[in-house]
């Protein structure tokens, strides 16, 4: 197969107890680490899902902290078709403990198999490993839209870093012989990544009033996506286009996840408008240099308001917000003529707190 060629012929083989006695990759032996073995550690999940790239994104990962969240992507997951395994391992994770990190591409062949975790109190690390599915990279290939959609998900355990990978593992080596595919590290407000794309939300304050509301800046950020390391950079993803509801006075594709200082939980979300007051909305693109901070719905301000989308905040406590990000992607012409992806997925942002006092 020539270097540059877009299709990838990669990893998936079910890593039985028998192997656990293999070399384990370098961040186990970093000193500090505990190396559950190389049958992975945790339960975890594994699937395959046609025609789901359009909805939940190409490639990608995401950090689940919340039962709230995690029961979404669950939902997610059930309409595109997905049915829960028996006993499913992962329907309760303990979050008071773990995270839930995901990890999925594009392909056609044997789902995840198995994982690799290794964690100390700084860093966790999640290594899913495949042999032999066939992973798609071309984004322009028209068989793109409707490649299968293979995923796992596994827990890991909390620590102030999480380190993710997706490595293509041989069955006539060693673990230690894996090399990686892609890797993403997660701290700080940094969350899920799709095919390039995370979300970041910003409170303009983290303590207010009782009954006060909270504005909040919704970002989202774009970083280079890179396919193999022997292709050449005019082979990667450099920016991203995404729809801009500036103008169109009603178009939704956020939404805002959360907890109330009672432990429920609401998903606040513009309702639905199926009649257009103005202009349809516009394609704007994402680079690296240029993020887009999604507007309040109509023209000349940002700062979303939670209150505005129902939120009551009259009770005191801590309010725990996660934003979401929702698109199904395509093809699309931008005003210029210019046809592009239009990015679609569904990735949230970190959590953040904010405090209402009396």
């Amino acid at each position: 197969m020539a270097p540059n060629s877009k299709v990838m012929f990669a990893a998936a083989v079910l890593v039985i107890a028998g192997m656990a006695g293999m070399t384990a990759p370098f961040a186990a032996e970093e000193e500090g680490f505990e190396d559950p073995g190389a049958a992975g550690a945790g339960p975890f999940i594994t699937g395959e899902i046609k025609g789901a790239p359009k909805v939940m994104g190409h490639r990608g990962f995401l950090i689940v902290r919340s039962p709230q969240r995690w029961e979404q992507i669950r939902e997610a997951l059930a309409g595109l078709g997905w049915k829960d395994p028996a006993n499913n391992p992962l329907a309760q994770p303990d979050f008071s403990r773990d995270l839930v990190v995901g990890a999925f591409a594009c392909g056609d062949g044997t789902p995840f198999h198995c994982h690799w975790v290794a964690s100390n109190v700084k860093e966790s690390e999640v290594r899913f490993l495949l042999t032999c599915p066939q992973v798609t990279t071309d984004e322009e290939a028209p068989e793109w839209p409707f490649a299968s959609w293979i995923f796992a998900f596994a827990t890991v355990p909390k620590a102030e870093r999480v380190k993710a990978s997706l490595a293509h593992f041989s069955p006539a080596g060693t673990i230690a012989d894996s090399w990686n595919m892609w890797t993403e590290t997660f701290d700080g407000p940094w969350s899920d990544v799709v095919d390039g794309l995370s979300a970041v939300i910003t409170p303009k304050e983290r303590r207010i009033k009782a009954g006060a509301d909270i504005p909040m800046d919704f970002k989202l950020v774009f970083q280079v996506v890179k396919s193999f390391s022997w292709e050449h950079p005019g082979n990667w993803r450099v920016s991203t286009f995404v729809w801009d509801g500036k103008y169109s006075k009603g178009y939704r594709n956020s939404a805002y996840l959360v907890v109330t200082p009672d432990g429920n939980s609401r998903l606040l979300r513009k309702p639905e408008q199926r009649q257009w007051d103005k202009n349809a909305p516009q394609l704007i693109e994402i680079t690296p240099e240029r993020s887009y901070v999604l507007p309040k719905w109509f023209e000349g301000q940002t700062t979303q308001s939670l209150k505005e989308l129902g939120l009551d905040t009259s009770k005191p406590g801590v309010y725990r917000i996660t934003g979401v990000y929702m698109e199904t992607g395509g093809p699309g012409q931008t005003s210029d003529g210019k046809k592009v992806e239009i990015w679609g997925g569904n990735i949230a942002s970190a959590t953040v707190e904010v405090e209402a006092t009396e």
